[in-house]
């Protein structure tokens, strides 16, 4: 029986073109989840990229959405991030905004 991984891990395949593709859930913008892929030549280089991937979402940062403008995208990296980091000066939150 082969092995599974467990619910949120992410999968890792071989595609056809010889490259490797891993894939799994990721916290956007908009507060929502969507399934994001990662590339690589070689299994580790894929399951590298997919744990760095998957690490940001569950720290709270959201993956860039491709149809959001970087002024957007700003603006809620300041409002939900900036603003929520322990030992962050107000002076520096307030001075960005």
């Amino acid at each position: 029986m082969a092995k599974r991984n467990p619910n949120g891990e992410g999968t890792i395949y071989r595609r056809k073109d010889g490259r490797y593709e891993g894939a799994g859930y990721v916290l956007m913008p908009d507060g929502t989840q969507k399934r994001r892929r990662v590339y690589g030549k070689t299994w580790e280089e894929a399951r590298r990229k997919l744990t760095e991937m998957l690490a940001k979402s569950d720290q709270g940062i959201p993956a860039a959405d491709t149809t959001e403008s970087l002024g957007k995208y700003l603006a809620y990296w300041l409002e939900h991030i900036v603003r929520h980091k322990s030992g962050l000066r107000r002076s520096t939150a307030t001075a960005s905004a």
